[in-house]
């Protein structure tokens, strides 16, 4: 076969934890997956499996790192928990070649929504809050509203948040960008 088919296999290869698997017990069936030639797959089988884990934990860390750019208060809350959980999220998640930073971001919030996490409680505010903003300023919603149950205001310095917001976020246009509204809701205080 040609270049294309031995890169995609590489790419593959180092973003796919079961592909990897695949190559060390089942080449055939990789073969067949790929459309490789036969010396394709023998370069492939030379590889060794820490150089494909060097080169997949390379790949890790740069989408760990864009994520972390777009979800910086979410990260902040996870603190050392964030590698961990994001590196769970990526073994199962492949975003696809358009905007990838985006979707990454964005479907590790998903995954994120369904963690728990009793020690900081506050954090799934702090997931809803910033998702929202992903999702307005990609152009795919013009209007979101959230209950979030501690307060904005402390969210974003991770503190330990107190009341609950209502957050309206918005496109008023283009060219005036996006806003929000926060409503501060009566009720108990979290501690």
């Amino acid at each position: 076969m040609g270049l294309a088919e031995v890169q995609a296999a590489l790419a593959r290869l180092y973003t796919d934890p079961a592909f990897r698997e695949m190559l060390e017990n089942d080449p055939e069936a990789l073969q067949r997956a790929c459309g490789l030639s036969d010396e394709d797959l023998e370069h492939l089988k030379h590889l060794s499996a820490a150089e494909l884990e060097f080169f997949a934990a390379s790949l890790r860390s740069k989408r760990r790192g864009e994520v972390a750019k777009l979800l910086p208060e979410t990260v902040a809350a996870l603190g050392g928990q964030y590698r961990l959980l994001f590196n769970e999220h990526a073994a199962n998640y492949l975003p696809p070649a358009k905007n990838k930073h985006l979707e990454d971001a964005l479907h590790f919030a998903e995954f994120l929504e369904h963690i728990s996490l009793p020690d900081k409680p506050w954090v799934p505010s702090t997931i809803a809050y910033e998702r929202a903003w992903l999702e307005i300023s990609s152009g795919r919603r013009f209007l979101i509203v959230r209950r979030l149950n501690y307060s904005i205001d402390t969210l974003l310095r991770s503190t330990h948040p107190e009341r609950a917001n209502l957050v309206v976020i918005w496109v008023h246009t283009r060219l005036t960008g996006t806003h929000h509204w926060i409503l501060k809701l009566p009720g108990t205080r979290h501690s």
